[in-house]
């Protein structure tokens, strides 16, 4: 498969977001709790992705994101909003780290930010987060199912020093 990279001049952004909107709407079905795709403002740059919830029956602000980190160029987010209109655009508190492609987090109407200390707990326990399955594609068209594992604490991770407001 001829795959474009990122350094590519020019890149054909709606081609990307065209292909990367195939395979997210591909693995929806995977997705349990359901996912809906967003567009996410974090410290000035906008990542596309999926957000799911209810994560936790009672804890119903506890969302997982998926969110992509190889195209940030906001033309790919333009790309995106011109092929998929009613995307779901959210806000991140900048405080968070969301370097990485997985998140749970608490969801305030449009805005993410910092669990709860006692969605924090909550979630270390919740059985739907130990069963999330990882949906990744392959070059081949193939799609992997990486289960993820239980994680174990000695000790509870350290909680946010102060309430988000």
């Amino acid at each position: 498969m001829n795959r474009m990279r990122v350094t590519d001049n020019p890149p054909s952004w709606r081609k990307l977001a065209e292909i990367n909107l195939k395979c997210e709407r591909d693995m929806q079905r995977y997705h349990h709790p359901p996912s809906t795709g967003i567009i996410l403002s974090w410290r000035g740059e906008l990542r596309v992705g999926c957000i799911q919830h209810p994560v936790d029956i009672d804890f119903p602000a506890i969302v997982f994101i998926s969110i992509t980190s190889k195209y940030r160029d906001p033309e790919f987010a333009r790309a995106y909003r011109n092929i998929d209109p009613g995307r779901l655009e959210l806000r991140a508190d900048p405080r968070l780290d969301l370097t990485g492609n997985f998140h749970v987090l608490h969801r305030d109407g449009n805005f993410l930010t910092f669990m709860t200390p006692e969605e924090t707990r909550a979630s270390q326990k919740s059985d739907l987060l130990r069963m999330l399955v990882q949906v990744q594609p392959r070059d081949d068209g193939r799609i992997d199912l990486i289960p993820v594992t239980e994680r174990k604490y000695e000790q509870e991770p350290p909680m946010p020093s102060e309430k988000i407001q």
